[in-house]
């Protein structure tokens, strides 16, 4: 779906957690549903008020140019989320997921210790799996550090370097790859299925 969008330079733009349907555990298919907000990326403009603000990329708060990699942030958001079981940093407003983004990137605040008021907030993306890793009891060390990887890539703050759909399909932890001990950056296809280990991972490639 992500890059059939990106392939005809349409942005969904309201990636979220309500707008992704489990339709059934059968065919394990998912649906992205509501284009109401879909866009033509030669429309979006710069300074543009697009996205909700818990999943709003750095580019569209900062007012600088934009395309359909929104989307993929957005997408890290939610992997993050159902991760944490809530979002990594306080995001009621833009300054405070523009300070959360700080607490969680920024080298200086990293190393002075700062911290944010929030309980809740994520020191760096290095724990995110760590800190609820008893939710992902069947995932093993390399199991984590596959997503801790996609998820990176996902929320990487210069859109630019941004993991991009297809790239995505071919991350290890979507191709499980790294289970048979052929693992590489960017390998091989998706699909959800019950992998060799017998263990049921979510895909990009059965996302609709």
């Amino acid at each position: 779906m992500f890059s059939a969008l990106k392939s005809i330079s349409v942005a969904h733009t309201d990636i979220k957690l309500d707008n992704i349907m489990y339709v059934d555990e059968e065919s394990s298919k998912i649906k992205l549903i509501d284009f109401g907000l879909a866009i033509k990326t030669k429309e979006m403009l710069t300074g543009s008020n697009i996205q909700v603000i818990p999943f709003r990329a750095p580019e569209v708060i900062l007012g600088l140019p934009m395309d359909e990699s929104v989307d993929m942030w957005a997408l890290g958001i939610v992997f993050a989320t159902m991760c944490r079981g809530d979002f990594p940093f306080p995001c009621g407003t833009e300054y405070e997921t523009i300070r959360g983004l700080v607490q969680i990137f920024d080298e200086f605040t990293k190393t002075s210790g700062e911290q944010l008021e929030n309980v809740n907030h994520v020191p760096n993306l290095d724990e995110m799996t760590e800190i609820h890793r008893e939710q992902f009891e069947l995932f093993d060390d390399d199991d984590h550090r596959a997503f801790n990887d996609l998820l990176k890539r996902m929320l990487e703050v210069d859109p630019m370097n941004r993991i991009t759909p297809s790239q995505a399909l071919e991350h290890d932890f979507i191709t499980m790859r790294h289970l048979s001990g052929e693992s590489k950056v960017f390998t091989g296809s998706s699909s959800f299925s019950h992998n060799p280990t017998g263990r049921k991972f979510f895909s990009l490639e059965k996302l609709e």
